[in-house]
Formats: structure tokens, C-alpha cells, sequence
């Protein structure tokens, strides 16, 4: 019996120390001063959790990132780069959004969206959908 509390003992400090290597490599900046966050879609709900948001998988998509931003999509790397994300390397790339209820903010309508492009993590968001129809950041 003694046995089995070591063995899965040693099986959750192995995971532990997995999670601590794993949580430092993804919550850093890189000598450029952005992100390098190298995830797969199977990768990013735990991500979120991790984060400390419990997620539901709405859908994803495909998508491209323009060559060029303007209007709303300059505004939106511009907030990109304020969280520590350049989309500007990523101009004219296929990526994959992926879109995720928040199930414990408190609110109704609490969206996350991760964007990947070659399994790089290049954008992350959490807004509030409104009843105008509009969408608003969460601080």
C-alpha cells in the first residue's frame, strides 16, 4: 500500500516540476520583447487553465493576418503589442483562431481568443461581449 502513495508521490512532483518548467517557459518575453509561446491547439485549453480560466471550446477558424493593418485591425495590434505580442512579424500569415467561452469570470459573455500561427501563440485576448453588440476588454 505504502508503495502505491510513493510511486504516485514521485508521479505528481515529476508533473510538478513538467508544470513549473512549462509555466516559466510560456509566461516569459524574449530578448525581442515579445512572447514566445510555442503551443498546439491541444495545448491551449490548458493554457487558459492554467492562466486560472476554467474554458469551454466554442470553435475555430482559419484565418489571415493582413499585410497590412489598418483601422480597427491597427488598433487591435497595437493592444497585441501592449500585452507583449508583435503581429507585425506575422503580417500575411495563415493562422487559426480559437475562440473559448470563460466559464468563472463572474459575467455572462466572456470570450478568450488565442491566435496560432505555426503552433506560435501570436495573439490572446479576453473581452465581454455586449448587449449593444459591441465588445469590451477585460482588465
Amino acid at each position: 500500500m505504502n508503495r502505491k502513495y510513493i510511486i504516485c508521490a514521485a508521479a505528481s512532483a515529476v508533473l510538478l516540476i513538467g508544470l513549473a518548467a512549462f509555466i516559466s517557459n510560456t509566461d516569459g518575453k524574449s530578448s525581442h520583447g515579445s512572447r514566445t509561446q510555442t503551443l498546439d491547439q491541444y495545448q491551449l485549453e490548458p493554457y487558459l487553465n492554467l492562466c486560472g480560466w476554467d474554458v469551454s471550446l466554442i470553435g475555430s477558424e482559419e484565418i489571415r493576418i493582413p499585410n497590412r493593418f489598418e483601422g480597427v485591425y491597427s488598433e487591435y495590434a497595437a493592444l497585441q503589442k501592449e500585452q507583449g505580442f508583435d503581429l507585425d512579424s506575422h503580417k500575411g500569415c495563415n493562422a487559426m483562431r480559437y475562440t473559448y467561452s470563460v466559464n468563472n469570470y463572474g459575467r455572462d459573455n466572456v470570450m478568450a481568443e488565442l491566435i496560432l500561427c505555426e503552433d506560435e501563440l501570436i495573439a490572446a485576448d479576453i473581452y465581454e461581449n455586449t448587449p449593444d453588440g459591441f465588445m469590451e476588454k477585460i482588465k
